[in-house]
């Protein structure tokens, strides 16, 4: 019962992120989606790091910069179609 009430949570959030993601597809375009699909790496690593005080190597912190600044460069280019 105690394994089963672990995943109550991260299962809920699971649910809410589908039912938020299916309809921002109507109105983001494949590249934003997939933009900001990828911010869920860095959100999830600075969150950790914050409320779970896991400590951060200097690796994964220049893994969470790389992946932000991709993200950001990547709608920098403008729109070409």
């Amino acid at each position: 019962a105690k394994a089963v009430s672990m995943y109550a949570f991260p299962s809920l959030i699971f649910l809410m992120h589908h039912s938020i993601a299916f309809p921002a597809l109507q109105y983001l375009d494949p590249a934003t989606f997939q933009v900001l699909g990828n911010l869920k790496i860095v959100t999830t690593g600075l969150l950790s790091y914050l409320f779970l005080g896991r400590a951060l190597t200097n690796l994964r912190w220049c893994a969470l910069f790389l992946v932000t600044v991709g993200a950001t460069t990547s709608q920098l280019g403008g729109d070409s179609g």
